[in-house]
C-alpha cells in the first residue's frame, strides 16, 4: 500500500514506471532511456510532495502524558553535594594505588518500594506514631542483620541497617513531612515522598504492576489495550521515582561509602543501580529480583529492555530465586545487550 507520505497518484505513476523497467530487464525492447528525465522529475515531485504531506499530517498527542511529564523531574542527579562524592573517589584512588586497604562492610542500605513500618498521626497531640511491621513483611525481617547471630558460625557479624523507600507524600502536609521524617529516622528509615497521586498511580499501578509484574509472569502486552498508548508516561514516572530513590541513597551512602553495601530489592527499583552507579562508581551494589525472570522472547516486548538490563548490570551482584531465572537473564544479556558471560569462582556466572 502507498505510504501516507506519498500522494496516491504519484505512487501509482511510479509503479507503472517501475513495471516498465522490469519489462526491459526481462528482454522486452522499450525506450526507457527516453523516459528517464520524466522519471527523475516524477521522483523529485513525489519526494517534495511527500515531505509536505508528512509535515501537514496531524500526529495524535496524549494529553495525560504531557501533563505527567510536567510533574516529573527528569533532571540528572546533580543537586547532591559533591564534597562527600569527591572524598569517596579520592579514597578509591588510594585503594587502586595500594596505599590503603578497602574497609569491611559495616552498614547496609536496603532500597525497596516501601518501608517496613506503619505510621499514623495522633490527632490529639499532632505527632506521628511509627510502628515496626511484623516479621511476615520480608523487609521487616531484615532487621535480623542488626543483631549478631549466635551459633557455630563465628564469622556472622551485625550491621547497621538503613531502609530507603517510598511514602505517599501527597496525603501529608508539607510541615508534617519533617515530623514524620524525624520519627522514621528513629527506626533507621529514610522516606522518599511521592509528590502527587498521579505519579503514584503511573509508577506503581501503571508500570510496576501493569507492565513489569505481568510481563515477568508471562502475561503478554496484548492483554493491556493501553500498553503502547500509555507506555511513555508510565516509563517516565518509573524513572522519576527510581531517580528520587537513588538521590536519597547517594546522600546516605556517600559519606562513608567504603564501609557501606547498597542492597536494592524488587522489580519496582530496577533503574536505581544505574542512577547510583553514575554518581558513586565505587559503591558496593547488589540487587535481588523477587519475581521470575522470563525468557528473552518475552523480555523483547519491553520497549526499554536494553536500558533496564544495563541498569541491572550496574550492580556488582544480581540475585534470582532459581538458576532458571538467572539463565534467562544471561540469555537476555547476550541476545539483547550483546554481552557474553563466563563462569567465575564460587559457582557463579559473571557478565563481561
Amino acid at each position: 500500500p502507498p505510504s501516507p507520505r506519498f500522494p496516491f497518484i504519484l505512487h501509482y505513476f511510479l509503479k507503472l514506471r517501475s513495471r516498465g523497467c522490469w519489462l526491459v530487464r526481462t528482454g522486452m525492447e522499450l525506450p526507457i532511456w527516453e523516459d528517464l528525465p520524466l522519471y527523475l522529475f516524477s521522483m523529485a515531485v513525489a519526494l517534495v510532495g511527500g515531505y509536505f504531506f508528512g509535515r501537514m499530517r496531524k500526529v495524535p498527542k496524549i494529553s495525560r502524558a504531557a501533563s505527567s511529564r510536567e510533574m516529573i523531574d527528569e533532571r540528572p542527579i546533580s543537586d547532591i553535594s559533591s564534597a562527600s562524592v569527591g572524598a569517596t573517589r579520592k579514597h578509591g584512588r588510594q585503594i587502586s594505588l595500594g596505599r590503603t586497604k578497602p574497609a569491611g562492610i559495616k552498614r547496609v542500605i536496603i532500597v525497596a518500594h516501601s518501608l517496613p513500618v506503619k505510621y499514623y498521626k495522633d490527632e490529639s497531640s499532632g505527632s506521628y506514631k511509627v510502628v515496626w511491621d511484623d516479621s511476615r513483611n520480608w523487609l521487616a525481617a531484615m532487621k535480623m542483620l542488626e543483631t549478631k547471630q549466635s551459633g557455630n558460625d563465628t564469622n556472622v557479624q551485625s550491621y547497621k541497617v538503613t531502609w530507603v523507600g517510598c511514602v505517599d507524600g501527597y496525603n501529608i502536609k508539607e510541615e508534617d513531612r519533617e515530623l514524620l521524617k524525624a520519627e522514621l529516622k528513629k527506626h533507621n528509615c529514610v522516606p522518599m515522598f511521592i509528590q502527587t497521586e498521579e505519579i503514584r498511580r503511573l509508577y506503581f499501578r501503571g508500570f510496576c504492576k501493569g507492565v513489569l509484574w505481568r510481563l515477568f509472569h508471562y502475561v503478554m502486552p496484548q492483554a493491556d489495550k493501553d500498553f503502547s498508548a500509555k507506555w511513555q508516561e508510565r516509563w517516565q514516572a518509573y524513572q522519576h521515582v527510581n531517580m528520587q530513590l537513588a538521590k536519597i541513597v547517594v546522600e546516605v551512602a556517600a559519606p562513608n561509602l567504603s564501609e557501606v553495601a547498597i542492597w536494592v530489592h524488587g522489580y519496582s527499583t530496577l533503574m536505581v543501580p544505574q542512577f547510583v552507579r553514575d554518581k558513586l562508581p565505587l559503591a558496593k551494589l547488589g540487587i535481588f529480583i523477587h519475581t521470575p525472570w522470563p525468557t528473552t522472547d518475552v523480555v523483547r516486548c519491553l520497549p526499554e529492555r536494553e536500558k533496564i538490563i544495563l541498569s541491572i548490570l550496574s550492580a556488582d551482584i544480581v540475585g534470582f530465586h532459581t538458576y532458571d531465572y538467572a539463565r534467562h537473564f544471561l540469555s537476555a544479556c547476550r541476545r539483547i545487550a550483546m554481552l557474553d558471560f563466563t563462569a567465575v569462582a564460587g559457582g557463579r556466572l559473571g557478565v563481561k
